[in-house]
């Protein structure tokens, strides 16, 4: 490249010269050698950046040596990005339609794993670097495995900078964290996500000044096989794996891990040692999300997306009732509006199961 650059700098001087322009060659040529050198330079560069950065399905998979579980189209990069869970809030959108085949997905590959009769599957979910949707793809999974009628417990690992309790509109004030603790109990701690009778929230609490050493401690195994034995799947959403070593330590945990990443932003070079870190704890990588931003979905101020199958007067509109936040989804027939996300709180182990549908055959 640098040499075609410096190829161009020189016909362009055999032109002159060959013109008759030769009175200035002694300063024309070290010019238009430099000139040739910093295009071919600056190709080099742009070339090399763009072979840095995850593509397409076909570099994912190649990098992670996983399948492509999903790709789930999102709003163009730079783009304002809607703070909720798109399948409560636009469930017939195109965006929530590819969840449901992430969650098809995700059902066919985790199945094939021998679980323990009477156990929910414990899947993390991350990605190499922060920003690449990580939370959303947990939390649209969650939703979506849902209303299939699983029993999901949707738990957000993230001592750090947690996100789940925001997109659900929940409280924050007790979560895993206080659990680790000592504080609290899974019963008191766990928040019922109404309308859907089947998804369960536990947030990542008030965060801890040394997250890696409370999750460290004993009670993250007790924590999530508890978890486990009240549910069919049990989705964790993790840090990223190449910011803070928590990941990690959450995957020994885990039967599965999904990894997110977004095309045109997420780096080939971090991927290898993101897959290195998990690969040392012999985490069983399942599959992987690709996020990829598509002109068709736009968010706008009502936050849903556009275009959309939905009717034109659906939207989300916080309310508040004793105290508490919640969300709910305004407009199409009256079978369909009602609460959608709320706060409350319900008991985990057997008494997360009261309420719930018998545990179909096989789960």
């Amino acid at each position: 490249m640098v040499t075609g650059g410096a190829l161009a700098g020189g016909a362009a001087i055999v032109t002159l010269l060959m013109r008759g322009g030769n009175n200035n060659a002694v300063l024309i040529v070290p010019v238009a050698v430099a000139v040739g050198l910093l295009i071919g330079l600056v190709a080099v560069w742009f070339v090399g950046r763009r072979d840095a950065l995850v593509r397409s399905r076909r570099d994912l998979e190649r990098l992670s040596s996983a399948p492509t579980l999903a790709v789930i189209p999102r709003q163009p990069l730079g783009a304002e990005r809607p703070d909720d869970v798109v399948m409560f809030r636009d469930p017939n959108s195109i965006d929530a339609e590819a969840y449901r085949t992430l969650r098809t997905s995700f059902e066919f590959v985790a199945g094939r794993s021998d679980e323990a009769p009477g156990r929910g599957t414990v899947v993390l979910v991350t990605s190499p670097r922060p920003g690449e949707g990580k939370s959303s793809v947990a939390a649209n999974l969650a939703a979506a495995s849902a209303m299939a009628g699983r029993r999901v417990i949707l738990v957000d690992g993230d001592l750090r900078k947690p996100q789940i309790h925001r997109l659900f509109r929940l409280g924050n004030t007790a979560g895993l964290a206080s659990l680790l603790a000592g504080e609290g109990t899974l019963g008191a701690t766990v928040q019922r996500v109404d309308g859907t009778r089947d998804l369960a929230v536990l947030s990542a609490g008030p965060p801890p000044p040394d997250p890696a050493e409370v999750l460290t401690d004993g009670r993250l195994a007790g924590v999530l096989a508890g978890l486990a034995a009240a549910s069919d799947l049990v989705v964790v959403d993790a840090p990223p794996l190449l910011a803070v070593t928590d990941p990690t330590i959450i995957a020994q945990h885990c039967d599965a891990v999904v990894l997110v990443a977004t095309a045109d932003l997420s780096s080939t070079r971090e991927w290898p040692e993101a897959l290195a870190r998990l690969a040392v704890i012999d985490a069983t990588v399942i599959g992987t999300v690709l996020l990829e931003p598509d002109d068709r979905i736009r968010a706008v101020p009502t936050y849903r997306y556009a275009p959309s199958a939905v009717p034109q007067n659906w939207w989300v509109t916080p309310t508040a009732s004793s105290g508490e936040s919640s969300l709910r989804v305004v407009g199409g027939t009256a079978a369909e509006s009602g609460d959608v996300v709320g706060g409350g709180s319900d008991a985990v182990g057997a008494e997360v199961s009261d309420g719930w549908p018998e545990r179909p055959s096989g789960h």
